[in-house]
């Protein structure tokens, strides 16, 4: 595997780039510094190295610059084909390749070639993040606890499951899958995703804000990306909670008695179907009450 790794100016001098802290800038040149062949690297090692927190690292996932794939905060530099050119028969594949497929299917990956001058492949991915021998990261099974409380299953390097388990989608994944149901799109990328999984946001409080963004003009849901919805997660997710977006529920609309053109609708008073009781009133008081008004000087008029 090269000692040496490149920068391309279009990524590092780019306002997405600049805009960011001295110190998420130098993590990402670290990052990138110690990824392997196929720009995968364990980014908490990294951070230990020099002293960096996660909060840096989850500026370059919303930026767009790298893609957490995993827990162990095993890292996927987004732009490193453009930074780095690898001759094919120069490649060492990455041991966290299965991975990265899985987590990124159209990340632009270099195959390997024999040698030109030995015929022979250049040889077998190495853990270059702790020693250059070492036992692969992902040798053994096993399952961890994500985010969700829910129990997913990591691969091993060979890709292969258990034939005891089943195989369940990852949180990235399910966000990716409702973001496409929802506003008809066929987005592969698992970035942003795995960005706002990082972030520690549910799958549940995803489809709560994309239940609240599908209530928007058909214009303004054309021009919704998966970006937008990440970078504005934290606005949409407070809106759509106010607004009654929660574990999956809709708001219930409420309806108004407005007419055509916002005009209040008259409202007819209901007739009255039953006949009204006939009262039993005696004569003589009604003229003895009268007679009492006139002694008291007050007209009165009985009408016959």
């Amino acid at each position: 595997m090269a000692e040496r790794r490149m920068f391309s100016k279009r990524i590092i001098s780019s306002a997405r780039f600049i805009q960011m802290p001295p110190s998420t800038q130098a993590l990402y040149f670290h990052l990138g510094l110690n990824a392997d062949d196929d720009g995968v690297v364990e980014a908490f090692t990294v951070m230990r190295l020099i002293g960096a927190s996660e909060d840096e690292l989850r500026i370059l996932s919303s930026k767009g610059l790298v893609t957490v794939l995993n827990n162990e905060l095993v890292t996927y530099l987004n732009d490193w084909r453009e930074n780095n050119k690898i001759r094919p028969d120069r490649k060492v594949n990455s041991i966290y390749k299965d991975l990265l497929i899985k987590m990124v299917p159209d990340a632009e990956l270099v195959e390997q070639k024999p040698r030109a001058d030995t015929g022979k492949i250049t040889g077998k991915g190495l853990d270059v993040q702790r020693t250059t021998n070492g036992p692969l990261r992902l040798g053994k099974d096993r399952v961890v606890e994500d985010r969700l409380g829910q129990e997913s299953l990591v691969q091993n390097s060979t890709g292969k499951l258990k034939e005891n388990e089943q195989s369940t989608e990852t949180p990235a994944q399910q966000m990716l899958n409702i973001f496409n149901k929802a506003l008809g799109r066929n987005v592969a990328n698992q970035g942003t995703f795995s960005g706002l999984v990082f972030k520690n946001v549910s799958v549940q409080e995803f489809e709560d804000v994309i239940n609240y963004v599908m209530s928007w003009n058909d214009d303004i849901l054309q021009n919704t990306t998966a970006s937008t919805i990440a970078r504005n997660f934290d606005k949409y997710s407070d809106k759509a909670s106010e607004l009654g977006y929660r574990d999956g529920k809709k708001p219930i609309k409420k309806t108004s008695n407005k007419g055509y053109g916002n005009k209040a609708q008259r409202v007819e008073p209901q007739m009255i179907t039953e006949p009204v009781a006939e009262s039993n009133v005696d004569v003589s008081d009604v003229a003895k009450e009268l007679a009492e008004l006139e002694d008291m000087g007050i007209p009165t008029k009985l009408e016959e």
